[in-house]
């Protein structure tokens, strides 16, 4: 039977680099949800012969990512490959990745990999809208030029008109919304609510500083928590830096204890207006223990965003870490955390960031987690930076989806 196939991206490679490809097949699916062609995946035995399947799935994919490596040069069906898909002037991207590479190189390669393919993807897009705006330039062009000429008597009463009778168009400028809640529309809207607090009063909810939960408030005078306009406010100045300030300028805020097993939904909406790549202040899910005070999933703010999930010693797993860049603005963290699978989602203002699913899902079931607002100062040197920290954290809200 026929096989029509409208994969995006056909991969080429050496069967010597079969495990690294197929981590690369498996990231650009099911991370950067790229549609995709492999012949160990999608090759078929009941239907035509596989050269034809190969030049058909080329035939019909946008580009080509060659997996370059020493057995891939010294390949004839990679090298066949590669002029089939030159002959048919399909872009080629390569990536050089190995299974002696660290995991972490490997998953900065591929990244940079999907960028250049999404933006590959997206040229036809641009062009057309160029073109599309180009047309419509000229059109206006003429339509002036036939307004002037044709009716020059219109367009000289025009002109003469006196100024008190030309309407005069002012254009106003428009601000972005100053109200979180406007700036940054949280995109989720759990059914159950297990902890929320929009820091609307003064101080904070009880059961957000409650002195029972071992907080840690700076030492340092000048280091600044406390709510301003509906939102928690934290300031420390840039003498927070220097190392012996580390103490001293230790924050470590904690809520009561939640049960992971309740937990579908986190999310809050914060801003960095002074930032500081060596202080930076953390907002996370985290296990009670006090010297596992990170160990659990969030975002950690320096001078950009990071999703992360941490593990503990007795579970132990491949930890995530995605790196964001982040404007000054008001923006919407959410995560959601799916029981079934399990599987969690990380989200920047309703776009899909990043995803994880724990190998020790079970345990985690019921770990018991604090909502913790944590700063911390890295281990370097100050290396003459003089920028404080501002991080204001306007809502946040976790809970539950009962449909789930």
């Amino acid at each position: 039977m026929p096989v029509s196939y409208k994969q995006t991206v056909f991969i080429s490679h050496s069967s010597a680099n079969a495990r690294v490809t197929e981590e690369l097949y498996s990231s650009l699916t099911n991370r950067f949800h790229l549609a995709c062609w492999i012949d160990n995946v999608d090759m078929h035995t009941d239907v035509s012969p596989f050269s034809a399947q190969i030049v058909s799935a080329l035939r019909n994919a946008n580009l080509m990512v060659l997996v370059d490596s020493p057995a891939a040069r010294a390949s004839d069906y990679v090298a066949r490959e590669v002029q089939a898909a030159k002959d048919m002037q399909k872009p080629i991207e390569r990536i050089s990745i190995s299974e002696e590479q660290p995991a972490w190189q490997r998953k900065l390669k591929i990244q940079w990999l999907a960028m250049n393919i999404q933006a590959r993807l997206s040229r036809p897009f641009l062009l057309a809208a160029s073109s599309l705006f180009l047309l419509l330039a000229a059109m206006l062009g003429i339509i002036f030029l036939l307004g002037t000429r044709v009716v020059p008597v219109l367009a000289q009463s025009v002109r003469n008109l006196p100024g008190a009778a030309l309407p005069t168009a002012t254009l106003t400028a428009v601000p972005t919304p100053s109200d979180p809640k406007l700036a940054a529309p949280f995109h989720f809207k759990p059914e159950t609510i297990l902890l929320q607090d929009d820091f609307n009063n003064q101080g904070f909810e009880n059961d957000f500083n409650d002195p029972e939960m071992s907080n840690w408030m700076p030492d340092d005078p000048q280091v600044k928590v406390g709510s301003q306009n509906g939102s928690l406010v934290i300031e420390f100045p840039a003498e927070c830096l220097n190392e012996e300030k580390r103490w001293d300028c230790l924050l470590k805020m904690n809520s009561k204890v939640l049960d992971v097993s309740t937990i579908q939904y986190f999310g809050f909406r914060a801003r960095t207006t002074s930032r500081s790549s060596l202080r930076g202040v953390s907002v996370s899910l985290s296990i009670t223990d006090p010297w596992s005070s990170l160990a659990g999933f969030g975002w950690n703010f320096t001078d950009y965003a990071m999703a992360y999930f941490r593990s503990i010693p007795a579970l132990p797993e491949i930890e995530l870490y995605a790196y964001v860049p982040i404007d000054m603005g008001w923006h919407a963290y959410e995560i959601l955390r799916d029981p079934q699978e399990p599987f969690y989602y990380f989200y920047i203002d309703g776009q899909l960031i990043d995803t994880y699913h724990p190998v020790h899902a079970q345990e985690w079931n019921h770990a018991p987690l604090q909502l913790t607002v944590y700063s911390w100062k890295g281990f370097f040197e100050h290396s003459g930076e003089q920028n404080g920290t501002r991080f204001e954290l306007d809502q946040f809200i976790i809970g539950g989806f009962n449909s789930r």
